[in-house]
């Protein structure tokens, strides 16, 4: 039997290996486990950008009751045609609105969403985010604009891609 990584997309589309169904590469079966890393990825506008503060951006969706999700890290792209201005407006990876519990580390605007060319930055987990049940169960991954006000500047043809990588853990609450 060939070793199945190497076969193309295509010819496992639909094929059924032990318990594992694979899709377009990936493998879909439920029968994977729920703690395994995921990636998630999300584009946002230019217009989303200029609103990150007010309205921040979903990053992971909420997982379910009796589950919470432990965020890992992204990397967070800029595809720039213009630069935003920004007065110490950095960013972070929180639960669920402009007031959840922070999750990730401070993610450092200056350099990156006023770089003078196409950027990249790596989000990493904040050491030890204590929170009660209710701040982080079934509660989903934003990133959001910590700063004290909006971006300004940017383009409409500017876009951030995030690719987010995480584990959903059953809480046993």
């Amino acid at each position: 039997m060939p070793n199945i990584s190497t076969l193309p997309r295509t010819v496992l589309d639909g094929v059924t290996v032990g318990a594992n169904q694979y899709e377009s590469g990936n493998i879909v079966s439920a029968a994977m486990s729920e703690t395994l890393i995921k990636v998630a990825t999300v584009s946002i506008t230019n217009a989303q950008m200029l609103a990150l503060r007010a309205t921040p951006i979903t990053l992971v969706s909420a997982p379910g009751a009796g589950k919470v999700t432990e965020f890992i890290s992204a990397v967070i792209l800029f595809d720039r045609t213009a630069v935003y201005t920004e007065a110490d407006d950095n960013m972070a990876v929180r639960f669920d609105s402009t007031t959840g519990l922070i999750v990730s580390e401070a993610i450092e605007a200056t350099g990156f969403v006023d770089a003078a060319a196409d950027a990249v930055t790596v989000a990493i987990p904040k050491v030890d985010p204590l929170g009660v049940k209710t701040l982080c169960e079934n509660k989903a991954l934003v990133l959001h604009n910590t700063g004290g006000d909006e971006y300004g500047g940017g383009n409409a043809a500017n876009v951030v891609r995030v690719r987010t990588q995480y584990r959903v853990h059953p809480t046993g609450f």
